[in-house]
């Protein structure tokens, strides 16, 4: 018998008990016992459709409808693809919705093809989704959460100052390699500029 055959149309029951099975090719299936065992909708390629939830649905059960937990998020800035694969430590991810502080959380990101992941991400995921029920949120990641600003600025200017490299080469001692590039393309500086005449 075929796999797709034996999947499982409706369940019958009589007196608020499962006595038999309804097939998708009309098949009746009857036992003293059964078990539903099938999965939720997150992994579809497994098997796991969801039709679990229509069944119990079908026999009277109260059905919550399932939200993400534990995903990735996507971003809309095309620049992040060009990050893939980079893995950043003790970093902020600060959310926002209206220019509203919403929830911030430390700790390990890393990049994608299409957005971020990572367990902070993850961690942060649902309350993101709830968010966005409500609109657009804003991510921002503060990639050196333990400086002030101006502790920062010290540091580029020292950085800069004692560097004869040019713009492009310059935030290695800093950064990746892949995200220093990003930061250079997307500053208003010129890639070839000298770092101590910035």
């Amino acid at each position: 018998m075929q796999l797709e055959k034996l999947k499982v149309k409706e369940l019958i029951h009589k007196n608020k008990k499962i006595v038999g099975l309804k097939l998708i090719d009309s098949t009746i299936l009857e036992a003293k016992s059964f078990i539903l065992a099938t999965g939720g909708k997150s992994r579809p390629e497994t098997g796991s459709t969801g039709d679990g939830f229509r069944l119990l649905k079908d026999l009277g059960h109260t059905i919550t409808e399932p939200d993400v937990s534990l995903v990735p998020l996507t971003i809309k800035e095309k620049w992040v693809n060009q990050l893939a694969g980079t893995t950043l430590d003790s970093v902020k991810i600060t959310v926002t919705q209206d220019e509203k502080r919403q929830l911030s959380k430390t700790g390990k990101i890393l990049f994608t093809h299409v957005g971020v992941s990572g367990p902070t991400i993850l961690n942060m995921s649902k309350n993101i989704r709830e968010l966005l029920s409500y609109g657009q949120v804003k991510l921002s990641i503060d990639i050196f959460p333990t400086l002030t600003e101006g502790e920062l600025d010290e540091t580029l200017t020292k950085l800069f100052q004692t560097s004869n490299k040019q713009f492009k080469n310059s935030l290695a001692p800093l950064l990746p390699n892949t995200l220093a590039s990003v930061i250079v393309s997307l500053s208003s500086i010129t890639p070839e500029t000298q770092s101590n005449s910035i």
